[in-house]
């Protein structure tokens, strides 16, 4: 039987981010509406784990795998059904993170940097490495990726790491990869993916074929897992897929910012999606 978690509407209250959710069956079997939580601590208290068991999926950030194991236990304990997802940012990573604030809650992202080329970075036209959100660094998704002596290129290291490290131990039921976008030029317009500057075409075909290259070899690695994208929609990248986050619901960059726009894009994505279909709004 197909199902399809379909609509998202979130907002914060008591440090929670709240979601209800249509889904197709609509309703559980006890006739309430399926929902989830979005909720990126990376670490969580045992209050948290009572009421994050509550929720039918839940997206948490890795790092409490790490640093709240027991709790994390605790809710699929209470919740045997919950869906649980890592979070990971798929094109940007806090170099830094060893001088961190943060860098005692980061055991896992300290050891994803270790492994960074610095080839991987993406840069400018002058050598500068490009940020898009404070306090990180982005990478180079694209298919143009230098490859590391292990045969790696960012994309490929991304999903061995997850495959590596995170799904292993066995808390999860697959990965929320964010910032999933169907371009790149977007960020800024002289970004070097090696070989000089490239135009704005070949570039965003590139950084394309090379996200849906990561988010396929995931799946391949990790055959069985659920995989939920966040970002600009792309149909190239939908049968890769389980679903996608249409974050901020009706997103103003999503279909024109309409509500009519949004909902015949998530109309689109279940031609394609694979199963089971989760998709967040």
């Amino acid at each position: 039987m197909k199902k399809t978690i379909v609509i998202f509407k979130y907002l914060a209250i008591n440090l929670f981010i709240l979601g209800v959710f249509l889904v197709f069956p609509a309703q559980a079997s006890d006739g309430t509406p399926k929902v989830a939580n979005y909720y990126l601590k990376w670490e969580i208290s045992d209050y948290e784990t009572r009421e994050l068991a509550k929720w039918d999926v839940l997206i948490l950030d890795m790092e409490v795998q790490k640093n709240s194991p027991r709790q994390l236990e605790k809710i699929r304990e209470l919740n045997p059904e919950i869906i649980i997802l890592a979070y990971i940012t798929s094109q940007e990573t806090n170099a830094d993170i060893y001088s961190s604030q943060w860098q005692r809650q980061a055991t896992l992202r300290k050891k994803l940097v270790s492994g960074i080329e610095y080839s991987w970075w993406l840069k400018d036209t002058k050598g500068n490495r490009i940020s898009f959100w404070h306090g990180t660094y982005m990478l180079n998704l694209s298919t143009d990726c230098p490859v590391n002596s292990a045969g790696q290129t960012w994309a490929t290291y991304l999903a061995d790491f997850m495959k590596q490290e995170v799904l292993s131990s066995g808390m999860w039921d697959g990965v929320f990869y964010d910032n999933i976008w169907p371009d790149v030029a977007w960020i800024r317009g002289d970004i070097d993916l090696g070989d000089g500057q490239m135009s704005i075409s070949n570039l965003n075909r590139s950084w394309v074929a090379g996200t849906k290259s990561m988010l396929q070899y995931t799946k391949q690695i990790s055959p069985g897992i659920i995989i939920i994208g966040n970002g600009g929609i792309s149909l190239t990248y939908q049968d890769s897929i389980n679903g996608m986050m249409f974050e901020n619901f009706v997103s103003p960059w999503e279909s024109g910012g309409t509500w009519s726009g949004s909902m015949k894009t998530y109309d689109s994505l279940r031609k394609y999606n694979v199963q089971p279909q989760v998709v967040v709004k």
